[in-house]
């Protein structure tokens, strides 16, 4: 039922937008091609093919997994972006696994946040969640804000790090400062590097929950087109 009304939403749009290519398969998913951009939208919902300007994709399980030449926005239960990004990410879902090449920024929220090491994000990494773990590589600042935070890859910005639980991996390298929000300071372990030292704020979960609602509105403002679909 769900997977018909998302699909009937982007083929109503396409309609409206003249020369547009709509397509239809059995698994109720339909895609739709306006221009260089491409809009997909079903209960299963798996991109293969390369895209030559803009994905924006919405399901119940969606999974990238070839080269995206301009932005990504994509939401849903279960999403899964590997490939090659041209532009930002935003990502918004229950569980959300990144394993991508991403030129631009990138900006994720769900319940489950996981960053793997194969991942390179160019710009700015902001994550949001009841769990995040990060084992990529960020290229400029990395913030992070949930209830329970693991980090054992590498930044060579800023790492900003808001949560209950906090765990620095031994495989950890900041060129920069962490900057710790939390109720207790972490350890840090003999094999990680923090160039720039750590500054530890003692802070209550009432106050990084206060302070994540920034991060939430920042996802949602880029996945809001996408989430506009579901709601309809």
């Amino acid at each position: 039922m769900r997977s018909s009304v998302l699909a009937a939403c982007v083929l109503a749009v396409g309609t409206l937008l003249g020369g547009c290519q709509a397509h239809i398969n059995d698994d109720e998913v339909v895609s739709q091609t306006v221009g260089a951009d491409f809009f997909g939208a079903g209960g299963m919902l798996n991109v293969t093919e390369p895209v030559a300007g803009d994905a924006l994709l919405a399901g119940g399980h969606v999974a990238v997994a070839s080269e995206v030449k301009g932005d990504l926005i994509v939401a849903g239960g279960e999403v899964s972006v590997a490939g090659n990004l041209g532009d930002d990410l935003y990502a918004a879902g229950g569980n959300v696994k990144l394993d991508a090449i991403v030129a631009g920024n990138a900006r994720i929220a769900g319940g489950d946040v996981a960053v793997g090491p194969a991942t390179v994000v160019h710009g700015a990494l902001s994550l949001t969640g009841g769990n995040v773990d990060f084992d990529g590589d960020a290229h400029d600042y990395l913030q992070v804000s949930a209830g329970r935070i693991r980090i054992n890859g590498t930044v060579q910005g800023d790492v900003t790090l808001r949560g209950e639980q906090i765990e620095i991996g031994p495989n950890t390298r900041i060129d920069g400062k962490l900057i710790v929000h939390s109720s207790k300071k972490p350890d840090v372990p003999a094999g990680a590097q923090i160039a720039g030292g750590v500054e530890f704020h003692a802070a209550s979960p009432d106050q990084y929950f206060d302070e994540q609602t920034e991060q939430v509105r920042a996802v949602a403002h880029g996945v809001g087109s996408v989430l506009w679909f579901v709601g309809v």
